[in-house]
């Protein structure tokens, strides 16, 4: 066992050397010409992906990148065009945004039968339509408001998964009849995950029962913390007690550590602040090990799974929003280890054991989140430098002839026929502000993004 040790201390302290190595190497600025190249690249990709939807997708949710047909998995709510209208703006393309706008006001029927997930619905919909809005307003001097009135609705539908003992909200509800009672459990993210969306429709509308329910569930995850103050990974939304107690930072909790800061940020209030250092502080003791965030009982801190998924990734950015630079450029240099071992960030991998334990990378932002946020905070040119790679490896394993598609096996590049919304509302973006020498609307000083990039 310790012979096992020994070999396990010696592997990772060389993974770090040449990390480290690659990392604090020769690292020249990139000129502003060269930056101003890569944004325009990525401008393309994202135009390459939009228009393929467009024309082979619209109005389903999203695109089929292998095949080039549409799908429907999230209800008819035109997800990738909503997801897309604030990145046209981001782009300055305000005919293409207009004109979108009302391709929104023409198919988005909230009246039909569907079912959707409050966390989704609430990050990708409720999100893009309040961005777009704020947008609109602002640059369609013909705008009528119609987008706020569209969110309305869906917070409307989204408002009947609260009604629980603990205000821990149903993550299942259909249009017409309400939350799916046969579904009880939820995780900390589903539930933690909806108050600068409902917050800031509260401010809109001047109804302050958007805030309410998203503050009650909140407080209701504040409450049922473990003695350690960590979250498990699945409620029971009746009686607030841990289906599953594995804690981490990264799938089932991730965006609820990210919405503490923000709505800290965003509404100014000591309590979301306190609340954030305090979920913060158990993280690092319970969870980070040697610069990584494991999994443990939440109950316990004990049964040790050194296991990091994808999403994990946020992790850096959000501890650059708090102030934490220092400590964001040591979990960021793990992240890039993984990534640059790779080629793109796998799902999920045991670092203890080296192997991949899922290979797929379905295009997802959080690494690129991250990398532009500590390039914001530091001017380290080495942050365009791993952009730059991402751009090339997505261009030449991703692109397809009609948008971008899930890598399913990060070894061997093998694609699967699907390209989620996030990758035009989350992914293109964070890569395009990266590079863009000029901040588009002053992006990273005036606004607060939600998780989806809103």
């Amino acid at each position: 066992f310790r012979f096992c040790l020994y070999w396990h201390a010696r592997c990772m302290r060389l993974l770090i050397f040449l990390c480290v190595w690659m990392l604090c190497g020769d690292v020249r600025a990139m000129s502003l010409e060269r930056r101003e190249e890569l944004a325009d690249e990525v401008k393309g990709m994202f135009y390459h992906a939009y228009d393929g939807y467009l024309k082979y997708a619209f109005p389903h949710d999203e695109l089929k990148p292998l095949s080039c047909k549409g799908v429907t998995n999230f209800g008819g709510l035109l997800l990738t065009l909503v997801d897309s209208l604030d990145m046209l703006v981001i782009l300055g393309n305000l005919t293409e945004f207009e004109r979108a706008v009302g391709l929104v006001g023409k198919y988005l029927d909230l009246k039909k039968e569907m079912s959707m997930s409050l966390f989704e619905v609430n990050i990708r919909v409720l999100g893009g339509l309040l961005s777009a809005h704020h947008f609109a307003q602002k640059l369609l001097p013909a705008y009528d408001g119609l987008l706020l009135r569209k969110a309305v609705e869906v917070a409307d539908i989204l408002l009947t998964a609260f009604d629980t003992p603990t205000g821990i909200p149903f993550n299942e509800v259909h249009s017409t009849r309400g939350p799916n009672l046969r579904e009880t459990t939820t995780c900390p993210a589903a539930a933690g995950t909806l108050l600068l969306e409902f917050g800031y429709l509260s401010t809109l509308t001047r109804n302050c029962k958007y805030y309410m329910a998203a503050r009650r569930a909140l407080d209701a995850m504040q409450l049922h913390r473990s003695k350690i103050g960590l979250w498990g990974t699945v409620v029971d939304v009746f009686t607030g007690k841990w289906k599953v107690t594995d804690a981490d930072i990264g799938a089932s909790t991730d965006s609820l550590y990210e919405y503490l800061v923000k709505s800290y940020i965003l509404f100014g209030s000591d309590h979301y602040l306190q609340f954030y250092q305090e979920a913060y502080d158990a993280a690092s003791r319970y969870l980070r090990k040697d610069d990584w965030y494991i999994k443990v009982d939440c109950n316990s801190g004990y049964g040790e799974k050194w296991v990091v998924n994808n999403l994990q990734a946020f992790w850096p950015g959000m501890q650059v929003l708090s102030g934490k630079v220092k400590e964001a450029l040591r979990s960021w240099n793990r992240f890039h280890c993984l990534h640059s071992k790779y080629g793109l960030m796998p799902e999920k991998v045991s670092v203890d054991h080296h192997h991949l334990i899922d290979k797929g990378y379905p295009l997802r932002p959080e690494f690129l989140e991250s990398t532009a946020f500590l390039f914001d905070a530091t001017g380290n040119p080495k942050y365009l430098e791993v952009g730059e790679l991402v751009v090339r490896r997505l261009q030449t394993v991703a692109r397809t002839g009609c948008g971008f598609a899930a890598v399913e096996d990060v070894s061997t590049g093998k694609l699967e026929d699907k390209m989620d919304s996030f990758i035009l509302s989350e992914t293109l973006k964070y890569l395009y502000l990266l590079f863009s020498p000029e901040d588009p609307l002053n992006i990273s000083t005036r606004y607060v993004f939600n998780t989806e990039a809103h």
